[in-house]
């Protein structure tokens, strides 16, 4: 692994790649073929393997005079995830778990990982793969087996959605991702700061204006890159509100950012509505509320215009 100094942190070259190495290996020791003696054999290689690497990375850091919540997005949650791991009990419920969702169906190929959202599945014919949040470490067989038949076919997904998402929403699946996040001192300062507005401004702003104050400041970022399909996403999880990197820009009115964050801001407030196995987060209260923004329609035509030329834009709660 080698680094790469960079004006505002390091680029380490390899973190990724070996991640997804590990991956590998864990699968492996995950199947059925796998023994006992081999397992433990392997798990102990792996771990050794984290810690050596992890070590490396240290080393790095210190030179470039940097911490690990400098790195770009996908090397911080590789390095969270490794060090997340490197505690050999955590590494064994992850070994567990990731074993638990390959007895529920052969075809996918399954990871474990530190997601920005839930789980994330792809399909095309017979390859088939899932990607699930290490939230999910030691959930009951049951909500591991939902996350795997969300991803296959001629399955009905409804049950097996309220099954995941109730589980999102248990203390159990936000302490495990906190401590994921916190692993290895990489939680990164929040990036309110744009080069043309502030979101901690904009929140007080937006807090004064329509909550009365009351409302403590979640953290509120800007993302790392520019989207047009979703402006604005709430991580209940992490009480995170992340808004893309395009809003950030002198063409955008500030009203248009402060609209966007009091939306997500009230995802955060009033939460979901359950209606049997469903959850509804844009409710008749929800859409009443939202429309007591001040410029709401004038903030609504913007974005519409500012997203593919009127293709619908995305302001939601980042659940799946």
């Amino acid at each position: 692994m080698t680094g790469e100094s960079q004006a505002r942190g390091v680029r380490l070259r390899g973190l990724v790649r070996l991640q997804r190495r590990l991956q590998s290996r864990l699968r492996e020791l995950a199947a059925p073929e796998a023994g006992v003696k081999q397992r433990s054999d392997s798990i102990e290689a792996v771990h050794g393997e984290i810690l050596e690497q992890l070590a490396e990375v240290g080393v790095l850091l210190e030179r470039a005079g940097v911490g690990p919540e400098t790195l770009p997005d996908p090397s911080r949650r590789a390095y969270q995830w490794l060090s997340y791991l490197a505690d050999e009990p955590r590494l064994r419920e992850h070994l567990h778990t990731l074993r638990l969702a390959m007895q529920v169906d052969p075809r996918p190929r399954i990871e474990i990982t530190h997601l920005p959202g839930l789980y994330r599945g792809f399909r095309d014919g017979d390859d088939i793969r899932l990607s699930i949040s290490e939230g999910f470490l030691m959930a009951p067989a049951d909500v591991i087996a939902s996350l795997v038949k969300l991803t296959l076919p001629y399955t009905r997904k409804k049950q097996h959605k309220a099954a995941v998402h109730a589980f999102a929403e248990s203390a159990a699946f936000r302490n495990r991702l906190q401590a994921v996040e916190q692993a290895g001192g990489a939680v990164p300062a929040p990036r309110t700061a744009g080069r043309t507005h502030d979101l901690e401004a904009i929140f007080l702003s937006v807090n004064r204006d329509y909550f009365d104050g009351r409302l403590g400041m979640p953290r509120i970022q800007w993302n790392h890159i520019s989207t047009l399909r979703e402006f604005g996403r709430f991580e209940p999880a992490t009480d995170t509100i992340v808004l893309s990197r395009r809003l950030d820009a002198p063409d955008v009115p500030e009203q248009v950012v402060a609209y966007v964050l009091y939306h997500e801001l009230l995802h955060r407030v009033l939460g979901a509505q359950r209606e049997g196995d469903r959850r509804r987060y844009h409710t008749p209260n929800f859409g009443r509320a939202e429309k007591r923004f001040r410029g709401y329609k004038q903030a609504e035509d913007f974005l519409n215009a500012l997203s593919h030329r009127g293709r619908q834009y995305s302001l939601t709660a980042k659940m799946d």
